[in-house]
């Protein structure tokens, strides 16, 4: 993730190109695809480690709202001038999910 905001910041302008000549339903469709696995296997992770158990809806519910999250907070990045550190921005987005789906695992006990 680091790797894609740090392109963001170092290539500003490409970025911008792509993003203003893809439709919207586009970039959702590539950004929620990608996304999707990746962010259910990780909640899926976090539920053995911690010996709980969710429904795949309610997987599919938390994942969901966390790629919202993530994409809202990947324009805002691409938005704020100047950019800010993507190493504290980062972290900082890694700190909110992973308390968002820990919250969500002590919620359902």
């Amino acid at each position: 993730m680091k790797a894609v905001f740090q392109a963001c910041k170092e290539y500003p302008k490409i970025i911008n190109h792509i993003l203003s000549s893809l439709s919207k339903e586009q970039l959702e469709y590539h950004f929620f695809i990608k996304t999707e696995d990746s962010i259910s296997k990780y909640i899926k992770k976090q539920l053995e480690d911690a010996g709980k158990y969710l429904s795949d809806e309610q997987i599919q519910s938390t994942a969901e709202f966390c790629r919202f999250a993530l994409a809202g907070y990947f324009l805002k990045f691409n938005y704020m001038q100047p950019k800010p550190d993507v190493d504290e921005y980062v972290n900082h987005f890694e700190w909110i999910f992973d308390d968002l789906v820990h919250w969500t695992l002590e919620s359902r006990e």
